[in-house]
């Protein structure tokens, strides 16, 4: 997995497992990584502005089943 240029590999990560945080060594993790039915289960911090919309500052979970760039919610996207 690549965040913004810094790469993480969870790929030994077993079944059922949980790596804290503060194993992890980088400030984009604002939670554990798990492994849950085969998949990977983290929270990332989501970098935005002051006053950010709600749909910013508290986006829906993200299910990410591809490889590449992951689009992520931005002011420009917001429709009142």
């Amino acid at each position: 997995m690549n965040i913004n240029g810094e790469v993480f590999d969870f790929s030994s990560l077993p079944e059922g497992a949980t790596l804290p945080r503060e194993a992890i060594g980088s400030g984009w993790f604002s939670g554990p990584v798990e492994r849950i039915n085969g998949e990977l289960h983290m929270t990332l911090r989501l970098p935005h502005g002051p006053n950010p919309p709600k749909h910013v500052a508290f986006p829906e979970p993200l299910i990410v089943t591809e490889d590449g760039p992951v689009t992520l919610p931005t002011d420009e996207e917001y429709q009142p």
